[in-house]
């Protein structure tokens, strides 16, 4: 029997990782200014009265498979994507971002197709490009075409505004739609078709119905404007989950002690996750611990309040009712348990 592929297998352990998460909390601890730590969606800091969130983050190994200028600008977008959506779900609003682009040699070509994405995802987030670095690091890099890309953002909030608030039984989870895999899972992605399957980034694969390369450099959907958008209209959601590496187990950051999410009308997942969980006989809760299957954010809204901003969010993007919130504790999808 064909062994079951899993992040681990592809060389990512979600556990490692989450201990040096800890290390991370434990060195940071709290101060009196720090309202938000390590292990939130960004951290808060107070400074005189006002509440700034700060994120960081990159793209992680997507950026392997960029070849061309169009993927290159991909890289850029999801370089502040990842970033200000993560932003967005402390309720603060996305006001300037930092680059960071690191080469193993001058790539003049590289760095513009770069910084063309982060201007463009910028202009789509309402924030500033107000500076960055490029660092040319031949020894660091095996590869004379090695390229990393890193991003930080700075957002303002205000502490009325400050999410997530407690969730309490009978709110409604809404989902808005991902555009494919965002900037996640490709450790697993890469090893698994290109390397195990022996897939050709330039192969047309019938069931996508489009090149592999096209799939997979789908640059990362930004949401900022949609719930900034729903905030002015009166619509606040409690809390927000960007469902980004860790799949839906990143929405443990919003659940609080006492309350279980299950989310029980997800929506189809798009072909390419199909494609994914098939051709690595990946199981369904490793499939859901691990991607955004089609669902890039997941929405905490009141339930006196949820059918109104559905109907708000419809008029301008796909949006779903995609389950609820009940005591207990856990992720569930289908009723399936993710993880605690």
């Amino acid at each position: 029997m064909e062994e079951c592929w899993t992040y681990s297998r592809a060389g990512v352990d979600r556990r490692a990782l989450s201990e040096l998460h800890e290390i991370a909390r434990l060195l940071v601890g709290r101060r009196p200014r720090i309202l938000m730590g390590p292990g939130g969606y960004a951290g808060i800091v107070k400074e005189k009265g006002q509440l700034i969130a700060l994120h960081i983050d990159g793209v992680g190994t997507k950026v392997l498979l960029a070849k061309t200028k169009e993927d290159f600008k991909t890289i850029g977008i999801d370089a502040v994507a990842m970033n200000v959506n993560d932003i967005i779900c402390v309720g603060a609003r996305p006001v300037a971002v930092v680059d960071y682009i690191t080469l193993s040699r001058p790539m003049p070509d590289i760095v513009e197709a770069i910084l063309s994405g982060v201007i463009k995802a910028c202009r789509e987030s309402g924030a500033e490009l107000v500076g960055g670095e490029t660092a040319i690091l031949p020894d660091l890099f095996a590869s004379e075409q090695a390229v990393d890309v890193a991003a930080a953002c700075i957002g303002l909030v205000s502490k009325r505004m400050l999410l997530p608030k407690p969730l309490k039984p009978g709110d409604i989870l809404v989902g808005l739609p991902s555009n494919g895999l965002h900037a996640n899972g490709f450790s697993l992605v890469r090893r698994l078709l290109l390397r195990e399957k022996s897939y050709n980034l330039d192969d047309f694969v019938g069931v996508l119905g489009r090149k592999l390369r096209d799939e997979l450099m789908r640059p990362t959907r930004i949401y900022v404007k949609q719930i900034l958008g729903l905030i002015r209209e009166g619509l606040r959601p409690k809390a927000i989950a960007h469902i980004t590496g860790g799949g839906f187990l990143k929405c443990r950051r919003i659940a609080g002690k006492g309350i279980s999410l299950h989310f029980d009308s997800l929506p189809e997942p798009p072909t390419i996750f199909k494609l994914i969980m098939n051709e690595g006989n990946i199981s369904f809760e490793e499939m859901y611990s691990t991607f955004n299957m089609g669902v890039g954010m997941v929405l905490v809204f009141a339930p006196r309040i949820a059918e109104s901003a559905v109907s708000w969010l419809r008029k301008r993007t796909d949006v779903w009712v995609v389950g609820r919130v009940e005591k207990g504790s856990g992720i569930y999808v289908n009723g399936r348990l993710i993880g605690k």
